[in-house]
């Protein structure tokens, strides 16, 4: 997927494929979510979503809700916050090492 944000564009064929997180509901279902972190050429932190029509990213056509998808742009903050929900420790570690201290 690629979009222009702000003058910029986000294309997930050119960046860097981070992390992956998926809810674990039935594709056939309305409620399913996958997320991708990227990290683009030029350093900028991007998540592309997708899910069903009962998901967050669902969108409205022709008077019903059907499956969607977005791209949005995260500050560092929101990656660190983004990765300590889904338990992507890793990512932590890798990118963010400065931040994470043990307990």
């Amino acid at each position: 997927m690629k979009v222009s944000i702000e003058k910029k564009r986000y294309d997930t064929a050119t960046a860097t494929e981070i992390a992956k997180w998926y809810n674990g509901a039935d594709y056939g279902g309305g409620h399913w979510v996958e997320e991708t972190l990227y990290l683009s050429p030029r350093d900028a932190w991007f998540l592309h979503g997708e899910g069903g029509e009962g998901s967050l990213y669902r969108k409205l056509m022709h008077g019903g809700w059907v499956r969607g998808e977005e791209i949005r742009v995260l500050s560092p903050e929101q990656v660190i916050a983004w990765c300590e929900e889904h338990q992507k420790v890793s990512v932590l570690e890798d990118h963010f090492a400065e931040v994470i201290d043990d307990g």
